[in-house]
């Protein structure tokens, strides 16, 4: 794949306060030759030996566990903060049970950060995208019930008929927004992003792990960042 030094090259787009770019330098997308398919980004916590997990220690086990950094915790609401949409496999949301045992609805924290994406950059709420190919989620954790952002969830035909029989059997306030990928049991990601991005208007989406779906992202050449 090749390697393209990205500068600043959209840095117009995102005037970023006096304050954080002085901190954080500037910032920007570069142009993607291919608009078929949204330009993706990538960002989740590891350890220095290569782990995005600690599974076997209790309350461990996911990212939020792993770094406790308010540096870190910050930068993840930047990024968040300029991307269209999240993408976050259904084994991270086991993974990551949270202090309630209900999850995170991987809202952005940082008050100043979500009002530069709302009131700066125009982007509509956050989508958190789900990507399941059984439908096997359980639709009571928090990502599925906050106020902050919309649920949505990536899956193929397979998984879409699970979910909608999961969704007939509860009445839910606002129940996600399903998105078949692509036929059969298994998501192919490439018409799937292609989808995301022609009809659901997904210009920048950022890959927030866990490591399965990354490692099958990079595997395919789909990771832009």
């Amino acid at each position: 794949m090749p390697i393209q030094r990205c500068y600043n090259v959209s840095e117009d787009q995102y005037p970023l306060p006096a304050h954080i770019r002085e901190s954080y330098g500037p910032f920007g997308f570069p142009n993607r030759p291919d608009l078929t398919r949204p330009y993706i980004s990538a960002n989740f916590v590891m350890s220095l030996d290569g782990r995005g997990s600690f599974r076997e220690l209790a309350g461990r086990a996911g990212g939020k566990e792993v770094s406790r950094s308010p540096d870190d915790r910050w930068l993840m609401d930047f990024l968040r903060a300029h991307h269209d949409a999240q993408l976050v496999g259904a084994s991270t949301l086991r993974d990551e049970p949270g202090p309630d045992s209900k999850g995170w609805d991987y809202g952005i924290d940082d008050q100043e950060l979500f009002a530069y994406r709302r009131d700066v950059l125009k982007l509509a709420p956050q989508k958190i995208i789900l990507l399941t190919a059984s439908g096997e989620v359980d639709l009571s954790i928090n990502v599925f019930t906050s106020p902050r952002v919309e649920a949505w969830i990536l899956t193929g035909t397979t998984g879409a008929e699970a979910l909608r029989a999961q969704l007939e059997s509860r009445q839910l306030v606002r129940p996600p927004k399903i998105v078949v990928g692509s036929e059969g049991k298994n998501v192919d990601m490439v018409p799937a992003l292609r989808l995301l991005r022609q009809e659901h208007g997904i210009r920048a989406l950022l890959c927030e792990g866990g490591p399965t779906v990354y490692g099958g992202l990079l595997d395919q050449q789909l990771i832009d960042e």
